[in-house]
Order: C-alpha cells, then sequence, then structure tokens
C-alpha cells in the first residue's frame, strides 16, 4: 500500500470505510474531504483507490471550472465504468429526479461495495448540487461511500455548495481535512530530494504540491508564494521542446480536457510533443483527451499566457465552432476573447435549453454574461428573462434589479402594458421577500396602468392576483377574495388555463383554515395539476407549499410527508429555492410536532448555515431555532426569544407556524400569566386565521390552563382539546399520542395529578424539553413529590468536574481542537448556544481559556482511571 506522508491517518480512516461495507447491512457513509488545491486530495483517494479496487467498485468524476458547466458532468466522466442501463440514462439526460432514482436503484442492490468520488464540487454545476442533495440525504441507506472534494478557498458564503454540505446528516459524515505539512514533514521530502529545508515551509506554507514542485524545480529560484510555485513550475515548462510548449499552452486555456482532434488542428500535435509532454508529468492523457495533471499548473501557463489569451482564445472558440462543439465550451471562449457578437448569438438560446431542462441557476449565469456583452438596445428581453431565472433561484435583488431596468426601459418606450407587467412582477417579488407594503405599492401602479388601457384586460387580473397575494401576506387575504374572483372570470373568458391556475391557488391559500378549508384543498390540488399542465414552475413549488401547510396545520403528518418529499423532488430538480425553503422549513416544523427534535434541528441549523436564503426565510428559521431553544431552557435563550418577539419590523409570520400559540406557550411555562392572557385575546380579536379550529382551540385551552374557568371551546375544536376542556387529561393526552405529537401530550399532563406530571416529567425530558420539565418538577414539588428524575442534569451530580452531560460533551470535543462552529455542527445546536455553553463550563472549572479546560478534562480523566 502506498503511504502518503502526514495523510496516515486520513488514509486508515478511509480504508476503514470502505471495508466496513463488506457488511451489506452496514450504513453508507458520505465522506467530506475539503482542501485547497495541492493539499493531496487526488493523491490520497488514488491510493486508496489502489488498495481497494478489488474488493469495492470506485466511480469517478470531476467538475470543471466552464463558465456556465455542464450539466452532470462528473457522470459523464463516470460513464466507462456505469453499468449499460444507469449509462444509458446519463448519456439521455432528462430530468435530475429520473436518474437519481436509477442510481439509487443501483446501489441498493449492488452486491459489491460502491465508492463515487465527485471530485472538485466547488465547480459543480445545479443539477450535479442537486443529485448530491438527494444522495447525501440518502446514503446511510446505501453500501456507497459518496466522497465529495472541494477547495475551501472557492466556496463562498454565497456558494450553493455551502447549502448541499449543510444538508448532510453529520451522524453519517466522515470529515478527512487535510492540514498543511508540518516542518518535520517538509524536511524529509527536502532530505530525499538532496536539498535544503531552508525557507521550504515558509515559501510553500505547507502545500504538498507546491513543495514537491520547488524541489523538483532546478536550484536557486525565488522562495515566495504563489511567485515561486509559478516559476517552479513554469521552469518545468520551459525545459520541453517548442512543440510540447505550444500544447501546453492550448490546454492552459480550455477548463475542460482538449480532444487530441482538436489540437491536431491547432498545432499539429506532432506525436514526439505529445509524448514529451506526458513524460513530463505536467498533462495526463485519458482515452482521447489531454489535460493538465494539476490545475495549479495550468494556471500558471495561462497567466504567463496573458498578453496574448485573448486572440487564443479567439482561435479556440473558431475551432470549437467548426466542430460544433457544446455551446457552453463555446461560449466561454468567446467571453475570454472579448468576442461580444458570438456571446449575445449563443448565450440566450443556451439559457433557454438549459431553463427548459430545469438548470435555472446556470441559466441566470448566461443571461448576466450576455447582458455584460449587450448594447443597449438589446438588454429588454435579457433583463426579462434573468428576471424570471433569478425569481426562480432566490436570487431576489438580482430579480429586483432587473426588473426595475424594464420598468425603466417601459416609461423610456410609453409602453404602458410592459410597465405594468413589470410593476406586478417587482410586487411579486416583494411579496417573496416579505415586504407586502412596498408590494402593495407596486401592484397598485400595476392596475393603476391597466385601468385606462383597453388591451389590458389580461395584465390587470394578473395584478389583482399578486395584490390578493399580498393581502394574503398581510393576513387580510379576504379581502381581495372578490377581485381575484373577478380575475379568475376573466382568465376562464380568455381560455388562459395558466392565469386562471394562478387566481385558483389563490382562492384556494385564501380559504384555507376558513370555513371553506376542505373546498380550498380541492381548489389547490386542481391548481397543483393546472400548473404542471401548463409549465408553471414557480406556481407548482407555491402550491405544494401551501398544501403542505395545510397538512401541517391539520396535524395530518402522513400527508405532510409526502407532500414535502413530492415538492422538494420537483423543486430540487428545477432549482426552484425559493420554495425549496419554505418546505423544509415546513418538514421542520412537522418533526418538531412529531418529536424528532434531532431531525428538526439538523435541517434547521442546516437552512440557518446558508447564506442565500431571503430575510423573510431567515426569519422564519430564527424563530423556530429559538423556539426550541427557549423549550429546552438552553443558557441565553430566554433573552434571544425576548429579543425575537419584541422585534418592531417582524413580518407578519406564516400561519402554519402558530407563532401566537408560541408566544403564549412559552410565556405560560415562564410563569408570565398576565402577559400570555393578553396575548391570547389579541391573538383572538385580531390573529391571523383566528377561525381555524386548531389554532383557535389551542389558545382557548392556554387561556383555561391559565385559571379562566368560563373558557368555551367551539364546537368544532379537535378532539384532544374537547376532551382537555371537558376534564378528561388522560383522553386528550391519548388522543395526542395516536396524532403521534408528544410534546402536546405532555403539556396535557401538566395540568394533571402527581402521577400525571410524573408521566409528562418522563416524556419531557425524553424530548428534552427543559423549560416545561422545570415546571412540572416545579408542580410536583408543591404536591409533596420530592424524589424526582433530574433528567439531564442528574449527570452534574456523578461527573467528576461538576458539569453537565452537554458540558462535558462540549468540553471533550475542544480537547478535539474542534471550533464553535465546527461544535455546533456535531451537536445539531446553534454556534450562540454553543458559545453560553464554553462560557458556563469555563466559570464552573475556573479555567482561564479553553486551554485551561481541556488540561482539567485530562487531569480528571488520570484521577479517575
Amino acid at each position: 500500500m502506498t503511504r502518503l506522508l502526514e495523510r496516515e491517518d486520513s488514509q486508515r480512516r478511509l480504508l476503514d470505510a470502505v471495508a466496513q461495507l463488506a457488511d451489506p447491512q452496514a450504513p453508507g457513509r458520505c465522506v467530506l474531504l475539503p482542501g485547497e488545491a495541492g493539499m493531496g486530495k487526488t493523491s490520497l483517494l488514488r491510493a486508496v483507490r489502489a488498495s481497494t479496487e478489488v474488493e469495492a467498485d470506485w466511480w469517478w468524476g470531476a467538475s470543471e471550472p466552464l463558465l456556465a458547466p455542464l450539466p452532470l458532468a462528473p457522470l459523464i466522466d463516470m460513464l466507462p465504468s456505469l453499468p449499460a442501463r444507469l449509462a444509458d440514462r446519463v448519456r439521455r439526460g432528462g430530468p435530475v429526479g429520473e436518474l437519481v432514482a436509477e442510481l439509487l436503484v443501483h446501489a441498493q442492490l449492488a452486491t459489491r461495495p460502491l465508492v463515487l468520488v465527485f471530485d472538485d464540487v466547488h465547480w459543480a454545476d445545479d443539477a450535479t448540487l442537486d443529485l448530491l442533495r438527494i444522495l447525501g440525504r440518502r446514503v446511510a441507506g446505501l453500501r456507497a461511500l459518496l466522497v465529495l472534494a472541494w477547495r475551501p478557498g472557492e466556496v463562498g458564503e454565497m456558494h450553493p455548495l455551502r447549502s448541499v454540505l449543510a444538508g448532510i446528516n453529520s451522524h453519517a459524515a466522515l470529515r478527512l481535512p487535510l492540514p498543511p505539512l508540518s516542518g518535520s514533514a517538509v524536511a524529509q521530502l527536502a532530505a530525499r530530494a538532496g536539498r535544503a529545508a531552508e525557507g521550504l515551509l515558509e515559501a510553500t506554507g505547507g502545500n504538498p504540491f507546491f513543495v514537491t514542485e520547488l524541489l523538483a524545480a532546478p536550484p536557486g529560484l525565488p522562495g515566495g508564494l504563489p511567485v515561486s510555485v509559478r516559476d517552479a513550475l513554469l521552469s518545468r515548462v520551459a525545459r520541453l521542446g517548442p512543440a510540447a510548449r505550444e500544447l501546453l499552452e492550448w490546454l492552459a486555456l480550455s477548463p475542460v480536457a482538449l480532444e487530441l482532434d482538436l489540437l491536431r488542428s491547432l498545432c499539429g500535435l506532432e506525436p514526439a510533443a505529445l509524448d514529451e509532454a506526458l513524460a513530463s508529468g505536467l498533462v495526463q492523457l485519458a482515452g482521447e483527451q489531454l489535460r493538465f495533471a494539476h490545475e495549479l499548473a495550468q494556471r500558471a501557463v495561462a497567466l504567463s499566457l496573458e498578453p496574448r489569451a485573448a486572440s487564443l482564445h479567439a482561435a479556440l472558440f473558431d475551432a470549437l465552432s467548426d466542430r460544433a462543439a457544446e455551446p457552453t465550451r463555446r461560449i466561454h471562449h468567446a467571453a475570454r476573447a472579448g468576442l461580444a457578437a458570438a456571446v449575445l448569438q449563443l448565450a440566450p438560446p443556451t439559457a433557454r435549453q438549459l431553463a427548459e431542462g430545469g438548470a435555472h441557476r446556470q441559466a441566470a449565469l448566461l443571461y448576466q454574461l450576455a447582458l455584460r456583452h449587450a448594447p443597449a438596445e438589446q438588454r429588454l428581453p435579457l433583463w426579462l428573462a434573468l428576471a424570471d431565472e433569478a425569481v426562480l433561484t432566490n436570487q431576489l435583488q438580482l430579480a429586483r434589479d432587473c426588473t426595475q431596468a424594464t420598468i425603466d426601459r417601459a416609461r423610456e418606450q410609453a409602453d404602458p402594458l410592459l410597465a405594468a407587467q413589470q410593476h406586478t412582477r417587482l410586487a411579486r417579488i416583494e411579496a417573496l421577500d416579505g415586504r407586502a407594503e412596498a408590494g402593495l405599492r407596486e401592484v397598485e401602479q400595476a392596475i393603476a396602468l391597466t385601468a385606462a388601457h383597453r388591451d389590458g384586460q389580461r395584465v390587470w387580473a394578473h395584478a389583482l392576483v399578486v395584490q390578493g397575494q399580498l393581502l394574503l401576506r398581510r393576513q387580510a387575504g379576504v379581502a381581495a377574495l372578490p377581485a381575484v374572483r373577478q380575475a379568475l372570470g376573466v382568465f376562464e373568458s380568455l381560455g388562459d388555463r395558466a392565469g386562471r391556475a394562478q387566481a385558483l391557488a389563490l382562492l384556494g391559500a385564501a380559504a384555507l383554515g376558513t370555513a371553506l378549508h376542505a373546498q380550498a384543498l380541492a381548489q389547490l390540488t386542481e391548481a397543483l395539476a393546472d400548473a404542471r399542465a401548463t409549465a408553471q414552475e414557480e406556481l407548482v413549488g407555491r402550491c405544494f407549499a401551501d398544501l403542505a401547510a395545510a397538512a401541517l396545520v391539520d396535524s395530518r403528518y402522513a400527508d405532510l410527508r409526502r407532500l414535502c418529499d413530492d415538492g422538494l423532488a420537483y423543486c430540487q430538480a428545477r432549482d426552484l429555492e425559493v420554495h425549496a425553503v419554505h418546505l423544509r422549513v415546513q418538514q421542520a416544523c412537522g418533526d418538531i410536532a412529531s418529536g424528532r427534535w434531532r431531525e428538526a434541528d439538523a435541517l434547521l441549523q442546516g437552512l440557518a448555515a446558508r447564506t442565500d436564503l431571503n430575510e423573510l426565510q431567515r426569519r422564519h428559521v430564527r424563530h423556530l431555532l429559538a423556539l426550541q431553544a427557549a423549550r429546552r431552557g438552553e443558557p441565553g435563550a430566554g433573552a434571544r426569544w425576548e429579543q425575537g418577539l419584541a422585534a418592531p419590523d417582524q413580518p407578519d409570520p406564516p400561519w402554519f407556524m402558530s407563532v401566537d400559540v408560541h408566544r403564549v406557550e412559552i410565556a405560560a411555562l415562564l410563569g408570565q400569566r398576565e402577559r400570555a392572557l393578553r396575548w391570547i385575546d389579541e391573538a383572538l380579536d385580531h390573529g391571523w386565521r383566528r377561525d381555524e379550529p386548531w389554532c383557535r382551540a389551542q389558545l382557548l385551552i392556554w387561556r383555561r390552563r391559565l385559571g379562566v374557568p368560563e373558557v368555551v371551546l367551539p364546537a368544532n375544536a379537535p378532539e384532544p382539546f374537547a376532551r382537555e376542556a371537558a376534564g378528561d387529561l388522560d383522553g386528550a393526552a391519548a388522543a395526542w399520542a395516536h396524532l403521534g405529537i408528544p410534546y402536546q401530550q405532555a403539556l396535557v399532563w401538566l395540568g394533571g395529578d402527581a402521577a400525571q406530571l410524573q408521566q409528562a416529567l418522563a416524556l419531557l425530558t425524553t424530548l428534552d424539553a427543559g423549560l416545561a420539565a422545570r415546571r412540572a418538577r416545579q408542580r410536583l414539588r408543591g404536591l409533596g413529590v420530592q424524589s424526582l428524575a433530574r433528567g439531564p442534569y442528574r449527570h452534574v451530580r456523578e461527573d467528576a468536574l461538576g458539569l453537565t452531560a452537554r458540558e462535558r460533551k462540549v468540553l471533550e470535543l475542544l480537547a478535539e481542537r474542534l471550533s464553535n462552529r465546527e461544535i455546533a455542527e456535531r451537536l445539531h445546536r446553534s454556534e450562540r448556544t454553543v458559545e453560553h455553553h464554553v462560557a458556563s463550563l469555563l466559570r464552573k472549572l475556573g479555567a482561564a481559556d479553553r486551554q485551561e479546560a481541556v488540561r482539567k478534562l485530562g487531569t480528571a480523566a488520570a484521577k479517575s482511571g
């Protein structure tokens, strides 16, 4: 087995992970391999593959740094290894969901372990990222390792890879970061090369590739980084003959491997030159394609070509055009060559094709590229198209900018209908961003512009529908129903099925939770079918989210899971992140209600880590995280909860989250009786969907729990509330248990006798619901019960350092030298919560810093041993 210097531990852990798959029942894992260029990711994987390819199948593919990457490029690399049926599916293309289904079937039925390597995923296209999202969630059920390798420096705050990584189950993940080489390792490598190690570590930062390249270069080069490495690489290139150097120059300009026949047309490709280039180790031949062995070498050569790079890119563009190569490759070189006409000819139609295939983020990139090259008179259709793609991919500020530019152009051209359409679009964008007042101002302008225009009936009807959406967001959707019904009539008279679906969806959404709830569900289901039939992707996502919201409020959790799974599969296959995020939030709400708090934590923390959420989405996630922290009684959670309640700019919350009930619940459990009663009255008088039976009954039952005896529940109150109101606490608890909602079951027993309180305490302890558990203990002590289970806090009496179980775990993770963020990811807690735990354990230990706390842990362990 090849041993890699200072990579032995990572190599052993990866070998063990492959070996464990020999057991068909062993769960699959996701191997996360971050590391900057040259840190040895590929060398590590190649070494492990060489040791295991007899007992495991390896499928290996990489993404490429094209301006608009080829969809599913890694799978194209894997084609020679794929079974015939799956390879045929990859060649035919089609929706990502179908391809994933085929891949999952193969992985589930595989008789040998499978290692799926996705290299350079920082360059991955959206279809590949969607594939990885789905595989990452399901890998534990497969006999497979999913290996993701990327460069952290390429993954900025807004990079879509972050959401993929955040969604991977941490229990199924094996993280193998590759640190720089130590001074000792660098000295060993220098000794092997017969060179002095002085200054080498400082010059290279311990990057293995930089070190080996400098050691392979002639002596006397300057030691600065990165100039020294570039010089080292270029010195190796300079030792080649002119024909071999020209070959490398053409390769350096292409982000993907170049075909040999293409190189023949560009530079002749003499056999001797090819042999010399291959012998240098700088390039590799794979079939009929040639590429650099390492991207750093390619970058160094490309930098040296800067003065004439544009003309070379132009020649590459011409050669690729002669061969009718993939448009994305031609667009890349046209842009680099400054060929504006070519970019404008190729980018928009390619973007349309990508959008039709569901690759909306790639389509948006190409439209942006076209806009950078377009003269003023050609920008209008590009703004319109880019605004569509930006909305679908949740890039709301980009969509807003394009739409405003279109409005300005419509005014210049005195085109009131175009202006009205764009004011309506801008209103929709504001609605998605939680800015209802701004949206209403836009839609009012749209309605005013269409009122005096005899051809504006359809545009006017669309404006009314969007106005209804905004009023719905402001909790006044019923007020818009007459106008929306009028819009529905216009669409029906025009035979406009797409417009009819939009109006029908709004009518259904506005009536959810009212006396017309059942009719609303039917309207939304019909609108969903019509939206699919008319290819209105954003509306399909919205209908899924509304139907999932209704299932959540109705406590139909099987329906909720089905709708979230189906909706997410649809949205993820089409880059519809704007609604995929809402579905994940609803999924988290369902997990919370069903007692799967750890799963909800992981999902919410993954969302919180993302930087591509709009403000409304971030607030929803923050609310749920603060709620769960308050329910657990985490350190500092009360202050964060109060901060959230007091925020003056808090937008109207979504009805399915029952925010009114949440704040009443926390106030009641904190003993703030008057405050809770005031909030109940406000919610019942002015609250969102105050006639919705589940929410109304819950508010009324909290009033009863707070000691208001004359509470009368409506006749349509759901069974658990009706039984509790009748004094049948065990019957109410059983009804909640039947629905699969353990937390509510425990809250019912909080109002009971000692035996019922003991049952509540046991259930709350299992959930780690510290706030309500504390309330249960207070009541039990008031009843004279002194011997109480301390739940997770009994650990304090037994711990040698007097720490809680959670504090002990945090200290152990500090001993592993993890940062607060890494500890938060491991424990599925917020980073702020971990900060509180660290501060608490430092105070308890009397430690000045983390290092001293870890030393005390070691001392305690030695004594106990």
